[in-house]
């Protein structure tokens, strides 16, 4: 009698397949790429001689982070269309005079650039970001600085300075106080747990109140009553210069100016929403000086702030209708 193997070996064969069947993986889903930024350096006023440290800073983050990645340009004709279909964000560095009489931008060109943003995409301002606008009210609101107004101190900082890169820097103004308002937000992660940090710096007051904006709120601030001025402008007589000698410490009288005073928490670095899109918006004071670049801390709120704004994408539906030819 002989065994019946056909049946046995179909129902075996049938079990198998079906078990191959089951053991198939399901196909992967491919996450998102990372957020691509365009780095801007352009410079249509002063140029500050820290963008080098800045550049060389943000590509160092991208690289080792891989949260995302850039390119850097200072070539006027990248801000157009075609750039913002591929980038989801910009990253002005020190950037000065962009709305102002001697930029090359054209009145198409900040429609477009305004646009962008409004759609949805990311904007990271650095320092003299907020010196961007002269002349261009929506740069201004989109920033949240409302205008550049002034600085009460100079800095006169430069790489080829003979007598040393930070011989005058700054020039009449020590280290400052700087007061953590949020200590919880990304962007102030190196300062958890303190109120407060000193850190020489370049410090603007705004032609508005950031504070009034609705939709921006500020995680650092100036403490007013932590300037002084030095007691030499420059290379003063215990230098071998021949720059003038003040009290030292004083108060900066530039603080007590009715026209200028300003309130004891003027902000410092502040995000904020823009647009029916939600765009994400950062902007720090912080930044002029060469050696902020070389601090951790500053080096960690800059990187907080991207990851903040990288949260944000572009609506490619929208940019696609803003930019229809």
């Amino acid at each position: 009698m002989s065994l019946p193997t056909r049946p046995i070996l179909r129902g075996a064969l049938a079990l198998g397949l079906a078990g191959a069947a089951v053991a198939v993986p399901a196909l992967a889903v491919e996450p998102d790429p990372p957020p691509h930024y365009l780095v801007y350096t352009a410079t249509y006023g002063f140029r500050h001689d820290g963008i080098q440290e800045g550049v060389a800073e943000i590509q160092r983050q991208a690289a080792e982070t891989k949260a995302f990645t850039v390119e850097v340009s200072n070539d006027a004709s990248v801000l157009a269309p075609a750039t913002y279909e591929r980038i989801d964000g910009v990253i002005l560095v020190n950037t000065t005079g962009l709305g102002g009489g001697s930029s090359p931008l054209t009145d198409a060109q900040k429609t477009d650039f305004i646009d962008f943003f409004d759609c949805g995409a990311g904007l990271v301002g650095i320092h003299a970001a907020a010196d961007s606008g002269g002349g261009w009210p929506e740069f201004d609101e989109l920033l949240g600085s409302y205008g550049f107004d002034f600085h009460p101190h100079l800095s006169l900082e430069a790489r080829e300075n003979p007598a040393g890169r930070s011989a005058f820097n700054p020039a009449v103004i020590t280290d400052v106080i700087i007061q953590v308002e949020d200590q919880d937000h990304v962007t102030t992660r190196p300062w958890q747990g303190f109120d407060t940090f000193r850190i020489t710096e370049e410090l603007y007051r705004y032609e508005g109140d950031p504070r009034a904006d609705p939709d921006l709120d500020v995680v650092l601030s100036l403490d007013e009553e932590s300037h002084y001025w030095r007691s030499e402008l420059g290379l003063g007589p215990s230098a071998g210069g021949l720059a003038p000698s003040v009290a030292n410490p004083i108060s900066n009288p530039v603080n007590v100016v009715p026209v200028t005073a300003m309130p004891n928490d003027n902000p410092v670095a502040w995000v904020k929403t823009h647009g029916s899109h939600d765009g994400r918006v950062f902007y720090t004071n912080l930044g002029h000086s060469m050696a902020t670049w070389e601090r951790s801390d500053f080096r960690g709120h800059l990187l907080g702030g991207i990851e903040w704004v990288s949260e944000a994408r572009p609506d490619r539906s929208c940019t696609a209708e803003r930019f229809a030819s």
